[in-house]
């Protein structure tokens, strides 16, 4: 790929920078360092994939991209940054690549201590830098949007049902009665369809197969809002 120049945010330095795929050496290298860390694989049905992480916080945002009905498509470790500084090689690998509505973005995951750190600030200007000249957007995504309540404990509410199967009979009820109005929350359907039994579950399960739509703000899962998916997605 072309080499590009970045200004640090101080002015004082320049990077020569390239993105480049990561070679199999650079993916031995990874993961002998994922052994040292607690890592592991995110199970995405969007993807319909494993998606390596090297850090929980990785697999924490993981989670948020999944349930977004904007992000079509999610990579991690999708490539390496080559930054050359007074001379050295640096080289960055990112932790995801997202597109979304026929976009590029690139992301990391990163505790409130890190990303407050001046060095790394410097380097995500940098980074952005890089990026923009790529015609791609870069995020430095803290720890504080990442885990924010109760957004991510309905996300994790949610992915629980993604070995669930539903029942049909159940799934046409529930279609049934979001037919009748805009929008309700599950313990609405819940009761409308009492005594049948998994019908939170069953709600969950056909958001991850993209069926329903439901609002991760509400203050409990039950609270979430339900609506039926348009054509369109939304």
């Amino acid at each position: 790929m072309s080499t590009h120049y970045a200004r640090f945010p101080d002015g004082e330095e320049i990077a020569a920078a390239r993105i480049l795929p990561l070679t199999t050496e650079d993916w031995k290298r990874i993961q002998a360092n994922m052994r040292r860390r607690v890592s592991g694989v995110f199970s995405s049905r969007k993807m319909n994939a494993p998606l390596p992480w090297r850090k929980p916080l990785e697999r924490s945002l993981l989670c948020l991209l999944e349930l977004d009905s904007s992000v079509d498509s999610i990579e991690t470790m999708p490539h390496q940054v080559v930054l050359i500084v007074e001379g050295k090689e640096r080289r960055y690998t990112p932790g995801i690549q997202i597109r979304s509505g026929g976009r590029l973005a690139v992301m990391d995951a990163l505790s409130d201590c890190r990303a407050a750190d001046p060095a790394r600030i410097e380097l995500t200007g940098v980074l952005k830098s890089v990026y923009r000249a790529s015609g791609l957007d870069y995020a430095a995504v803290p720890q504080r949007e990442i885990l924010l309540e109760p957004r991510f404990g309905n996300a994790r509410y949610i992915l629980r049902c993604r070995g669930f199967t539903t029942d049909i009979e159940t799934e046409r009820r529930v279609v049934e009665v979001l037919s009748t109005a805009r929008s309700r929350t599950i313990a609405e359907i819940q009761e409308r369809l009492a005594p049948r039994p998994y019908v939170p579950e069953t709600v969950c399960a056909m958001m991850l197969a993209a069926r329903v739509t439901l609002d991760l703000s509400a203050a409990q899962p039950s609270a979430m809002g339900v609506a039926l998916r348009t054509q369109d997605g939304v």
